[in-house]
C-alpha cells in the first residue's frame, strides 16, 4: 500500500450555535498528531447545553484545494483517540466521511461501525476505501450519548489551532472555536491515511505470542492483515529463534478480505525450556501461492520473548506526586482512589507522595518524597503520575479492564512479613528472581497511611488515601546483590515512625517494590499487610498463653476489647467482646495450625501469632 499523507484533524475552543452551519477556517498546513502530545477532554460543557441523548459528529473539514491534490486516491484508514470515563458508556463508534453536513450530518457518504476499540489511539482500516473526487470532505467519527472524553492536543490550551477547520456537530447545531474572546482547549486528535490500494498486499501486523512465559513449550501466534484489493486465501509462516528456523506452516482455506485480520498459530511449538531471553522472528510468505505481494518489507516482525522460572502477573505501581494546594491534585486523587483505593489490589498498588509545592505545599511533606522526585528528574509540577516508573500524562485513559487483560509477567516474586514494635516497623522481605535481570535493582519500602485528614490545603479536599509517611533507607532503596534466577534472597529493613505525621498507627500499611535504578522500570510491587502475614504491634499490650496451645488458651489485659482469631487463609474463626480483663478460648474445634489473634481496644489493634497443636 502506498501511503501518501496523514491528515491530522483538530478542534479548538467551542461555542454552541443554535442552528445552521458555522464558518470553517482554512489553514495552510496539515499538522501531524503524535501519541505523546495527546491528553483528554470531557464534553460536559457542550452536553450540558443540549437535552436528551444526542449523536455527536467530530470531524475536520478539508477544502477542495487540498482534496484536488489527491483526487483518485482513497482514504484507507481513519484513526481516533478517545477514552471512556468511569461510567463506561460507549459501546460503539462510527467512523465517517461526509460531503454534506446538513440535517445534523445524518447522511454521511461513508460509515463504518467500530465496536472493538481501546482507550487511546485506534487506527481503523476502512473495509471499503473511500475514493476522493474533487469535492471537499469532512473526516471523523460519530458517537452517541454521554460517558466519553475526546483526545486533544496537549499544550495548546491557550493558543490558536494548528490544523484545518474542525467542529463537533449535533442536532442543535455546531460546536466550534469562535474567536479570541474564548480560551482554546486544544485540537481534537484524529488521523486519516490517504493512498492507493495495491492489488495484493499482506502485512504481518503483530506477533501475538505473549512476551513472558513459564519455561517450556510455547505457541507461536501472529496476526495478518489484508491491505490489498484481492482477498488473501493462503500464506506460509516460519519463525526463527536465534539461528534455528522452524518448518514451513501453510495456512489455507481462509478468506481475508480488504482491511480484515486473521490470527494464526504455527503448528510447531517453540522450545523455551531454558530460562532466558529469546529473539523471536516471524515471517509470512507465498501469499496466495505466489510472489506477487506488493510490499515484502512488512512481512516480518521480531519480538523478545522472556522464558521465566514462574509466570506471575506484575502488579502495576502507581506513584502520584501531589499536594493539597492545587485543584488538579484533588482531581487526580479522586480518579486514582476510585480505581485503586481498597479495590483492584490484585492489579495495582498506589502510593501518593506529599510534595512541598505549589505555594505552601503539603503539610505532611517528607524528605523522602523529594528524594523520589529527584530520582526521576522530570517531575516539574504536581500532580505528576508515574506508572511502573514511566510518566503518564492523562489519568482519564487508565482502564482497569486493560490492566486486567495485560498479560505482561513479572521478573520477581515478592513476599514477606513485618513486626511493629513500639514505633519501629521491622520488615523481612523475601525476593525470588524469576529471570536473570541485568543492571542495578533496588528494593524500596514505604509506610502508607490509608486515610488522613490533617493534611488539608487550599483545594478543598478533606480526606486523603495511601499517603507516604516514611520510606526505608531514606528513600534511596536497598540495592540487591547476586541476583540469581530461582534463588530466594531475604532483605531486612526497618522504619522508625517517631517524628512522622502518622495520625493512627493502626491505619498504616506497607508497600514494597523492585525497580531498576537506571531505566526506572518497576519490576514488581506488593502490599505487605494481608491478615495471613505476621504483624505484631506492641507485643506487651496483651498476654497470650500457653503458646503453642492445645485444648485451651488464655488472654490477659483484654478488658473492654474485641478479640478475634483468624486462620492463615484470613478466615474469621472466633470473635468475642470482653468486659473482663481475662478470657479463656476453647480450642477443641480448632484445626492444627497457625492463627492470628487480634485485640481491638482503645482505638488500636494489637496482634499476636498463635500455634495450635491439638
Amino acid at each position: 500500500m502506498k501511503r501518501i499523507v496523514f491528515l491530522a484533524i483538530m478542534v479548538s475552543f467551542f461555542n454552541l450555535f443554535s442552528r445552521g452551519q458555522a464558518l470553517v477556517n482554512e489553514l495552510a498546513e496539515l499538522t501531524y498528531f503524535t501519541t505523546e502530545n495527546c491528553v483528554y477532554m470531557p464534553f460536559a460543557d457542550a452536553q450540558s447545553q443540549t437535552t436528551g441523548v444526542d449523536d455527536y459528529n467530530c470531524f475536520a473539514y478539508f477544502p477542495e484545494t487540498v482534496i484536488a491534490e489527491h483526487t483518485g486516491e482513497s482514504i484507507l484508514t481513519i484513526a481516533f483517540n478517545i477514552s471512556n470515563t468511569s461510567e463506561d458508556i460507549i459501546n460503539s463508534i462510527k467512523v465517517c466521511v461526509w460531503t454534506d453536513t446538513s440535517n445534523a450530518g445524518t447522511n454521511p457518504a461513508y460509515t463504518q461501525v467500530v465496536e472493538d476499540f481501546v482507550n487511546g489511539w485506534n487506527e481503523i482500516t476502512l473495509t471499503t476505501p473511500y475514493e476522493l473526487g474533487t469535492e471537499a470532505v469532512f473526516i471523523g467519527y460519530t458517537l452517541n450519548g454521554m460517558g466519553y472524553c475526546v483526545g486533544i492536543e496537549e499544550g495548546v490550551m491557550t493558543t490558536e489551532p494548528n490544523g484545518y477547520g474542525n467542529m463537533i456537530q449535533h442536532s442543535n447545531g455546531f460546536v466550534q472555536r469562535t474567536g479570541s474572546a474564548y480560551t482554546p482547549f486544544g485540537d481534537i486528535a484524529i488521523k486519516a491515511t490517504v493512498g492507493t490500494l495495491e492489488n495484493l498486499e499482506a502485512e504481518l501486523l503483530s506477533i501475538e505470542t505473549d512476551s513472558h512465559h513459564t519455561a517450556g513449550m510455547v505457541d507461536i501466534k501472529g496476526r495478518v492483515r489484508n491491505l490489498g484489493i484481492t482477498p488473501i486465501t493462503s500464506f506460509d509462516v516460519t519463525y526463527a529463534l536465534g539461528d534455528e528456523t522452524s518448518e514451513v506452516y501453510s495456512v489455507s482455506d481462509v478468506n481475508i478480505t480488504t482491511g480484515l485480520d486473521y490470527v494464526f498459530t504455527h503448528n510447531a511449538q517453540a522450545d523455551l525450556s531454558t530460562v532466558g531471553a529469546y529473539q523471536l522472528t516471524v515471517t509470512i510468505s507465498n501469499i496466495n501461492g505466489g510472489d506477487n505481494d506488493a510490499n515484502l518489507d512488512n512481512n516480518s516482525l521480531s519480538k523478545t520473548i522472556y522464558s521465566v522460572e514462574e509466570w506471575i502477573k506484575r502488579k502495576n505501581l502507581f506513584e502520584l506526586f501531589q499536594a493539597p494546594t492545587n485543584y488538579e491534585s484533588a482531581a487526580a486523587n479522586n480518579i486514582l482512589d476510585d480505581l485503586f483505593y481498597n479495590q483492584n489490589e490484585e492489579l495495582a498498588t498506589l502510593i501518593k507522595y506529599p510534595m512541598d509545592s505549589p505555594d505552601a505545599g503539603d503539610p505532611y511533606y517528607i524528605e523522602e518524597a523529594g528524594v523520589r522526585k529527584d530520582f526521576y528528574g522530570d517531575i516539574l509540577s504536581v500532580p505528576a503520575l508515574k506508572i511502573n516508573g514511566e510518566t503518564h500524562i492523562s489519568l482519564i485513559d487508565i482502564s482497569v479492564d486493560e490492566l486486567n487483560d495485560d498479560v505482561s509477567g513479572a521478573f520477581f516474586k515478592i513476599s514477606g512479613n513485618y513486626k511493629l514494635v513500639d514505633s519501629v516497623f521491622n520488615l523481612d522481605v523475601t525476593i525470588k528472581p524469576l529471570y536473570p535481570v541485568e543492571g542495578e535493582v533496588a528494593l524500596y519500602a514505604a509506610v502508607l497511611e490509608k486515610e488522613t485528614t490533617g493534611n488539608t490545603g487550599s483545594n478543598e479536599q478533606t480526606v486523603f488515601h495511601n499517603i507516604a509517611m516514611k520510606l526505608a533507607d531514606n528513600g534511596q532503596g536497598h540495592i540487591l546483590s547476586n541476583i540469581v534466577s530461582g534463588q530466594n534472597q531475604s532483605v531486612l529493613l526497618s522504619m522508625d515512625m517517631q517524628s512522622t505525621y502518622v495520625e493512627e498507627m493502626s491505619d498504616t500499611r506497607i508497600l514494597v517494590w523492585l525497580q531498576n535504578t537506571a531505566t526506572k522500570e518497576v519490576y514488581q510491587s506488593a502490599y505487605i499487610d494481608d491478615i495471613a502475614l505476621v504483624k505484631e504491634y506492641n507485643s506487651d499490650a496483651f498476654e497470650l498463653y500457653p503458646n503453642p496451645a492445645k485444648s485451651d488458651c488464655y488472654l490477659n489485659k483484654v478488658a473492654q476489647s474485641q478479640v478475634t482469631i483468624y486462620n492463615m487463609l484470613g478466615q474469621l474463626v472466633y470473635s468475642q467482646y470482653c468486659n473482663d480483663n481475662h478470657l479463656r478460648v476453647d480450642l477443641s474445634r480448632f484445626e492444627k495450625g497457625t492463627y492470628i489473634v487480634k485485640v481491638n481496644k482503645d482505638k488500636q489493634i494489637y496482634t499476636k501469632k498463635m500455634v495450635v497443636n491439638n
